[in-house]
């Protein structure tokens, strides 16, 4: 993986900031607590934990980005029509309530074969599969799965998507450091990590509320959390990713790709990248805007997605 060096000064920047408030403590006791959904039972050890909403005869299924959960969509989900839309919003393995084993088994390619069964075992055809960040790699990498059948997947929504070895988030860079990842995980409490990461992923920190902290920080300290995290991070590069990285030109499906225009996270230059690769693909950048247009501008990010589908862009 090629590092950039502006990602080192960051990485040394949180050393530092880490060392600083390494003795800091939030009690957790009264984080916010959702119950399962839907289960898809992949395996003997391995139960997907997934949400339904609405009747509609269009299939929409939502992936997350890293270290978030199915309820990331909140902020987005009730926008779409009941009677128009179903949606089926999935936390991949590893994530929100999804099972956690400790099989080593994290790599994107395995979320993606997943994601296929999950809907071969639902007999769903003509889907818009929408993935943010690192779920839009899982998504880019579930729709090779069908290549040879286009009537699977008809649509793609990709959000801020991590679709390059080069532009991994710092955040998931700390989890792939040994001595970070340590203290980040077991010496930093999941409120304060939360916090931190959200607002480095926001443009307008005012959007950063109390109650969306305690979301995420739900999930950072979950049982098992710890683990899939660090695997999911030390394996988010796959090993074929040169052949992966060729395929995507492959791709015929009609794409629209999101991008926060201030995201400095996944910058804006690989949104441009992905773009030009994607033969059928436009792109469509929100002003103002970080890594999670969904939750920071929910309201543009819908108005863009309803013109696609209604395909009146």
């Amino acid at each position: 993986m090629r590092i950039r060096n502006y990602r080192l000064i960051r990485i040394e920047f949180v050393i530092i900031f880490v060392l600083m408030i390494m003795n800091c403590a939030v009690n957790n006791k009264n984080l916010i607590d959702y119950p399962p959904k839907n289960t898809y039972k992949y395996s003997e050890n391995i139960l997907i934990n997934y949400e339904i909403l609405g009747e509609g005869a269009k299939t929409i299924i939502f992936l997350h980005g890293f270290g978030a959960s199915l309820y990331s969509w909140n902020d987005i989900k009730f926008l779409f029509p009941a009677t128009e839309y179903r949606l089926y919003l999935i936390d991949l393995k590893g994530f929100g309530y999804s099972s956690k084993p400790h099989d080593k088994k994290y790599t994107i390619n395995e979320q993606s074969k997943i994601i296929a069964k999950f809907m071969e075992s639902k007999a769903l055809e003509n889907v818009t599969l929408v993935g943010h960040s690192y779920g839009g790699g899982v998504a880019l990498l579930t729709q090779l799965r069908f290549l040879d059948n286009p009537k699977i997947i008809t649509k793609l929504i990709l959000l801020d998507c991590a679709a390059y070895p080069d532009d991994i988030p710092s955040f998931i860079d700390v989890l792939r450091n040994p001595i970070l990842n340590f203290i980040s995980l077991n010496l930093i409490s999941a409120h304060y990590r939360a916090e931190f990461t959200l607002k480095r992923i926001f443009y307008d920190l005012n959007k950063v509320t109390k109650e969306k902290i305690l979301q995420y920080a739900k999930f950072f300290s979950i049982n098992g959390a710890k683990y899939s995290f660090t695997q999911a991070a030390k394996q988010i590069i796959p090993e074929d990713y040169e052949r992966i990285l060729q395929s995507y030109s492959e791709i015929e499906t009609n794409t629209l790709i999101i991008w926060g225009e201030k995201d400095t996270a996944i910058p804006f230059k690989y949104g441009k990248k992905l773009h030009e690769t994607l033969p059928k693909s436009q792109l469509e950048i929100i002003k103002k805007c970080g890594h999670v247009p969904h939750e920071e501008m929910p309201l543009q990010t819908y108005k863009l997605m309803e013109a696609f589908l209604g395909g009146t862009k």
